[in-house]
């Protein structure tokens, strides 16, 4: 394996789990909607989600940073006591992957270093380490 560009932890979901699942104890902790959790390794070569998939940057298709319908504002911007966690107003995003393996598309939700109290994650980081490598592998060799 690659040296590790980025590592920390993530909770992910796919959209048709989160789709399913819209229990407001979700508001609580991001555990109750998303489902998988463990440790992200990013290197040159994709994206490591111990206990989930491994994508390999060949196989993205698109990247966000940005709330829609399957997750939105209300949700990042969890209760914490009575009032919305600071997520409802900034770094609350999920980072939204999509992917292909083979002929099938999936779309992936995640929080990575995602912090209880604030409701903040590093997703715009991870989010421009993505970009960069991207840019690095595919857009430079069009170039030569």
């Amino acid at each position: 394996m690659a040296e590790p560009i980025f590592t920390g932890r993530y909770f992910a979901a796919f959209s048709e789990e989160l789709s399913e699942n819209k229990s407001f104890i979700g508001l609580i902790h991001p555990c109750f909607r998303f489902r998988h959790k463990g440790k992200i390794i990013i290197n040159q070569d994709g994206i490591l989600l111990t206990g989930l998939k491994e994508i390999h940057f060949n196989e993205i298709i698109k990247i966000e940073l940005s709330y829609d319908s399957v997750y939105n504002r209300f949700w990042a911007g969890r209760i914490v006591g009575q009032y919305p966690s600071p997520a409802f107003f900034f770094h609350g995003k999920p980072l939204i992957i999509e992917f292909s393996k083979g002929d099938r598309k999936k779309r992936l939700y995640l929080l990575i270093n995602w912090r209880f109290l604030s409701g903040f994650t590093d997703n715009e980081h991870v989010y421009k380490i993505i970009n960069r490598v991207l840019t690095e592998r595919y857009c430079n060799k069009n170039e030569l």
